[in-house]
Order: structure tokens, then C-alpha cells, then sequence
């Protein structure tokens, strides 16, 4: 990635934002209790830069999805447009250069289980059923990856599915809505059971994270398994 990004072109933006921004001056404003502020090592330097572009990207993302999701539930243009407002107002405020949040893109990928297991009782095709069923699961298996804590959103999601799946059953029989259902399960099991494998290889061990050596509560070994391969 760091061999497309021309060092020349990366400069001149870090010359720009020194000379338009008074908080980058090492001489006045927060800028000056930062060492380091630009690193010197190029692939550094574009990891910063793709890092502070990942929130943005994934804030637009799910202002995209909500705006579909609200047409799709009200079935009127203006109330997603009026859906999609409010969350990207409410979010605006987010900085624009942290770390790599692994929030924002759980947020989406929830937020993308949820428009399929909604739509999935509309489905009259069996293919197109099982291709929504699976979304839905693989969807919610990326959330977990992303962060184990989206777990909190499966039961919810998961009476989503049941309703759309009892309208299946009863539009189409018990067979469709068994063949849906173990599509969205298989879907969420394939995704969730990287989790293990990439703290294995990033880490060392299964259980191992990067949060291994940061005590969380009284709950033993539990904090093992609070970060990904994403972190």
C-alpha cells in the first residue's frame, strides 16, 4: 500500500495541514506536546493516513445503509433520507484521525445483518432466500470479529429472524424456512470461527489477544477474547 502513495504527494499534505491547522504547530496549540507527529518511516507515515480515512469511510457506509433501510421500512424516500440525517448528524462530531476503531465498522456490519433478516420474510425466491439468510449470519459473524462485544446485538437480531422466518413458514412451508435458518447459522459460525484462529496466528494463542495484559474485572480470561486480528 505504502509503494502507492508517493512520499512527495504525502508531504505536501502534511505541509498543508501544518501551515492550515494551528493544533499541527509544534510551536503553539496541542501540537507541541507531541513528539513524532509525522514519523519519518514512509510506511508509517501512509498507515496513519489510511487509519484516519477508516472512520469516515465507514461512517458514509452506514449512512448509505440506514438511508436504504428506512426507505425500505417506512417505504417512503423522505423518512430514510430524514433516518440517514439524524444518525450522520449525531456522528459528525467523531475525530477524524484515531487509532483504528473497530466501532464504527462493527456498527456497519450489525447494521448489515439486520437489512437482510428483515427482508428475508419478503423473499419469495429460494435462492435469494438462502442468499439473505447467509447475509444476514455472515454479517453478524463480521461484527463479532470486528469486536466480540456485538454479541450483546445477536438476540435481538436473532427475533428479527425468527419473525421473518415464521412468515416463511408460513408463506412457503417448514422446509424454506429450515433451509434459511441453517444458511444464516452457517454463515455466522464460518465468520466467528476465524476469531480464534487469528489470535493464533497474531498472537500466539487462541486465548491470547492484544488486550491479554490488561486485567478486566473479575471475569478470568474472559479479556482473552475481547480483541481481533483487526486490533
Amino acid at each position: 500500500m505504502s509503494g502507492l502513495v508517493p512520499p512527495e504527494w504525502l508531504s505536501a499534505q502534511e505541509q498543508r495541514l501544518y501551515r492550515t491547522v494551528s493544533f499541527y504547530r509544534p510551536s503553539t496549540g496541542g501540537g507541541s506536546n507531541f513528539e513524532g507527529l509525522y514519523p519519518i518511516d514512509h510506511k508509517e507515515r501512509v498507515c496513519r493516513l489510511m487509519v484516519s480515512l477508516f472512520n469516515p469511510l465507514m461512517t458514509w457506509l452506514t449512512v448509505l445503509l440506514i438511508l436504504f433501510f428506512g426507505k425500505t421500512l417506512y417505504n417512503d424516500e423522505l423518512s430514510g433520507m430524514i433516518l440517514a440525517a439524524f444518525y450522520l448528524f449525531g456522528t459528525i462530531a467523531w475525530p477524524h484521525s484515531r487509532p483504528f476503531y473497530t466501532e464504527s465498522l462493527a456498527t456497519l456490519c450489525l447494521l448489515g445483518s439486520l437489512l437482510p433478516a428483515w427482508r428475508m420474510g419478503q423473499e419469495t425466491g429460494c435462492q435469494r432466500l438462502v442468499a439473505k439468510a447467509g447475509g444476514a449470519g455472515a454479517f453478524l459473524g463480521l461484527a463479532v470479529l470486528a469486536r466480540l462485544d456485538s454479541v450483546v446485538a445477536g438476540p435481538g437480531l436473532c427475533l428479527v429472524g425468527i419473525a421473518s422466518l415464521y412468515k416463511v413458514w408460513q408463506a412457503r412451508g417448514g422446509k424454506a424456512a429450515a433451509t434459511a435458518l441453517l444458511s444464516g447459522i452457517a454463515g455466522c459460525v464460518c465468520l466467528v470461527a476465524i476469531h480464534p484462529v487469528l489470535n493464533w496466528l497474531r498472537f500466539g494463542s487462541v486465548l491470547a489477544s492484544g488486550y491479554s495484559d490488561q486485567p478486566r474485572g473479575s471475569i478470568s480470561g474472559f479479556h482473552s477474547l475481547t480483541a481481533s486480528g483487526f486490533i
